[in-house]
């Protein structure tokens, strides 16, 4: 056997560690008994580490080298290339830090659960207070010279640098300023009047929907969390606490990730060439089915009668429209309109960038982000519950990740003017609901290269251009404007 295959054999096996972990993080949010929660952090923390243990090993590195030196296809040199250099990366964490990471991130976010329903940030805080410190230890050990925010960064958009993602937040933020005005005048200024779905029914509608986008229930299934989420290979959940229009849109939306999971290369399955790890990519995926496709007139006339037949909604197709394409400014980031949504990003990597340049303590949060949300919105949370506690990620220790959704919707921006110049007549496939030349387009110029590009890297690959705003606001001011 060479090195490579030993290698590659090796990488597959240490894959099934993560595979398993993964369906133990879905259980933990869908489906585990509270009372298994000790028992369940410690799985998640020993397989973590063991997984880091082996992949870090010195069997690993010094196949690596050899692997280098054999005759190797394309294909398997981009293997070699790829792991080398996230092997490189992740030697320099301890195993053991690994594993007080996961652990950590487990109670912090069952705290942060009973937090948020309790609409207390202080019972929180010790738990969050630790998340960072652990962060700081794992940038640190990764590289103690670079800007511990940009070592986070790089965790979910490799190769991202702070300057580069703070100049496309702040062009997307100047661009859409003139988008955001209040007033009667704008569609969809008064919010549809509220309208009660039994939960059965939107169950059933919301899977009717997503077999019809294209997602796959042999490989998939639809629950309900605390958050919408894609877990384990493609498993999705949504929620039905926000409104019957922002769970549909929720399920279409985690469709969008979790085809992007399916379609990647079983062959490869194991090595960077079958994994989706560059979340500015992923969310891409997402952003675009919910975005462009299900927001487009020609969808929501598809799906509108269908709405209609199931829920017997006392509104008009053109009601639905409107209220699908309000810019109504709002506190909680996952039911923010398309334009408005770019201002919860910037509040959330701007308080990041604080945190993690020792400008900004734990206990200090809340003030921030009511003063700087006042800033972006001109009004001020009603209590932290919709506020600094409404997200997830802090919680797990995710820094970094929020960027990724304004890079994704402005990739998904720059995907789309690539697809309508390849298929002009795109829009008569969604005015029947009919996602086929839209998901092959996907699968041949996105979900087949797995994690062999970065993100500027594949944005010329499959658009022609680097990643810019330019396409993103465009697509905004045609929609909006």
């Amino acid at each position: 056997m060479s090195a490579y295959e030993e290698l590659e054999r090796l990488l597959k096996r240490i894959s099934v560690l993560g595979d398993a972990n993964a369906l133990l993080y879905w259980d933990y949010e869908v489906m585990m008994p509270p009372g298994e929660q000790d028992r369940r952090t410690n799985e998640m923390a020993v397989l973590s580490e063991f997984a880091h243990e082996l992949f870090t090993s010195d069997q690993v590195g010094a196949l690596l080298e050899r692997a280098t030196a054999e005759a190797l296809t394309p294909e398997q040199r981009d293997v070699v290339k790829i792991t080398k250099r996230r092997y490189d990366r992740q030697r320099r964490v301890p195993a053991s830090l690994v594993k007080e990471m996961s652990a950590t991130a487990t109670r912090a976010e069952l705290a942060w659960k009973k937090a948020r329903e309790e609409n207390d940030f202080a019972s929180f805080a010790p738990h969050l207070r630790r998340v960072i410190e652990l962060a700081k230890r794992y940038a640190q050990a990764i590289d103690a010279t670079a800007p511990i925010y940009q070592t986070l960064l790089q965790d979910y958009d490799e190769g991202a640098t702070i300057d580069e993602t703070a100049t496309l937040l702040s062009h997307i933020a100047q661009g859409i300023k003139d988008l955001i005005r209040p007033g009667p005048d704008r569609p969809g200024s008064e919010p549809l009047p509220p309208y009660d779905v039994p939960v059965e029914k939107q169950r059933q509608f919301n899977e009717w929907l997503a077999r019809q986008i294209g997602y796959d229930f042999t490989k998939g299934r639809l629950d309900t969390g605390v958050h919408p989420m894609t877990m384990a290979f493609g498993r999705i959940t949504t929620r039905y606490t926000d409104g019957w229009l922002l769970s549909l849109y929720s399920t279409i939306h985690e469709a969008g990730h979790a085809m992007y999971e399916h379609n990647l290369d079983p062959a490869w399955h194991g090595t960077p060439l079958g994994q989706a790890s560059n979340l500015a990519i992923h969310e891409s995926q997402s952003r675009l089915l919910e975005n462009e496709f299900g927001k487009s007139d020609a969808f929501i006339s598809f799906l509108y009668p269908r709405l209609k037949e199931s829920y017997a909604i006392p509104f008009t197709e053109e009601q639905v429209r409107a209220e699908l394409r309000a810019i109504r400014p709002g506190t909680i980031r996952v039911n923010a309109d398309e334009v408005t949504y770019n201002l919860h990003v910037i509040l959330r990597f701007e308080l990041e960038r604080r945190i993690f340049a020792d400008q900004l303590a734990v206990e200090e949060l809340p003030a921030a982000w009511n003063d700087r949300f006042e800033e972006l919105f001109g009004f001020r949370p009603p209590n932290d519950k919709e506020g600094v506690l409404q997200d997830t990620h802090w919680s797990g220790g995710a820094f970094g990740y929020f960027p990724t959704y304004v890079k994704g919707s402005a990739f998904a921006a720059q995907q789309y003017e690539a697809i309508k110049r390849a298929m002009p007549d795109i829009e008569e496939d969604f005015s029947r609901g009919d996602t086929t030349r839209l998901r092959a387009w996907l699968r041949e110029h996105i979900h087949r290269h797995g994690d062999l590009y970065l993100l500027n890297e594949l944005a010329e690959k499959a658009t022609g251009k680097p990643l810019t705003a330019d396409s993103y606001l465009h697509y905004l001011h045609e929609r909006y404007g």
